[in-house]
């Protein structure tokens, strides 16, 4: 039985205005740029296409919506906390919420002592037991460099009040980074097979070798996976069909792990440029690999899969393994 996953008009539509706007906005340098300064008015721009409010409770945004608009983000590598600012429009009351669906406000989901774009953000929010609590900023912030330019922060903090709709805000915050991930491997993958295809060694495109052009497939393969995993799971959180927050689990575990092994991928077809400030991808693998460390971490997503699973408890060594 073969199973639809296009997006229905209105998705499509929404999401072919955000790849416009990605394409008049962001470019390879903007992407530079974005790693010493955060482009504050490009946020409040895309977030005036009202990406952020479809996490809103009471916006009638789907979570096929947010992962159609998600995926043309992660094309172009868009730089900013965007799963976290999901989470705190489904999170927080409606006064809270205005500044973030607005652009104007940041949110950070900590796991301390770490806090992801801690020294921009204003909500403060962490997990525990499944639930998000939220923290008071802290009054002590140490700034972090970070491997993708973020800025990061470090510091005590501890939540303090649990917060409604916990499920469904935990649920869109993986889906946005799961369609994102798997959407800014694809283009990573697309540049890499575009480059192979006019490097020459030996007198021939190098995507000629098998050594070249097979990784690349691999690595298609399992990003188009982890693409329809998250939009079967997008599925799944606005219908509630089946398990929801399992499915997205998986869809954020497989896009991390695609995404990194494409990373690696890239890098060793472009060479030297691949990990280059200046090189034309970098910039995008760089920030794939941070998203890959954002909260919660893959020990915590693969414990609770092998608890669904009725599996044994996970270790730390298990899920890096």
């Amino acid at each position: 039985m073969a199973i639809d996953f296009d997006f229905d008009p209105v998705e499509q539509a929404m999401a072919d205005s955000v790849a416009a706007f990605c394409r008049d906005r962001v470019d390879a340098e903007l992407l530079r740029a974005a790693a010493n300064e955060f482009p504050l008015a490009l946020w409040k721009d895309m977030a005036a296409l009202g990406v952020l409010e479809l996490a809103c409770p009471d916006s009638g945004g789907s979570a096929s919506a947010l992962c159609a608009v998600s995926e043309q983000l992660g094309r172009a590598a868009f730089p900013g906390p965007l799963a976290a600012c999901v989470l705190g429009v489904a999170v927080l009351d409606e006064k809270e919420r205005a500044g973030i669906i607005a652009g104007d406000e940041l949110v950070s989901l900590a796991e301390p002592p770490l806090l992801p774009w801690g020294p921009l953000a204003t909500h403060f929010l962490v997990v525990k037991n499944g639930v998000v609590l939220r923290a008071d900023p802290p009054t002590d912030m140490q700034t972090s460099s970070t491997l993708g330019g973020e800025p990061w922060g470090r510091a005590a903090i501890e939540g303090n009040a649990a917060l409604a709709d916990s499920d469904r805000g935990l649920g869109l915050y993986l889906l946005a980074l799961a369609a994102w991930q798997a959407a800014a491997g694809r283009r990573l993958v697309e540049m890499a097979a575009e480059h192979a295809s006019t490097r020459q060694q030996f007198g021939r495109a190098i995507g000629s070798f098998q050594a070249v052009a097979h990784p690349l497939a691999d690595s298609v393969i399992r990003l188009d996976a982890s693409a329809a995993l998250a939009r079967s799971a997008a599925f799944a959180l606005d219908t509630g069909a089946g398990d929801a927050m399992v499915a997205l689990l998986r869809a954020r575990a497989s896009a991390d792990r695609a995404a990194v092994a494409a990373a690696q991928t890239c890098h060793q077809v472009f060479g030297a440029l691949g990990v280059s400030l200046e090189g034309p991808v970098f910039n995008y693998s760089r920030r794939m690999l941070q998203a890959a460390s954002l909260p919660p971490t893959p020990g915590w997503t693969m414990r609770r899969l092998a608890e669904a699973a009725g599996l044994p408890p996970i270790s730390l060594a298990d899920a890096a393994a």
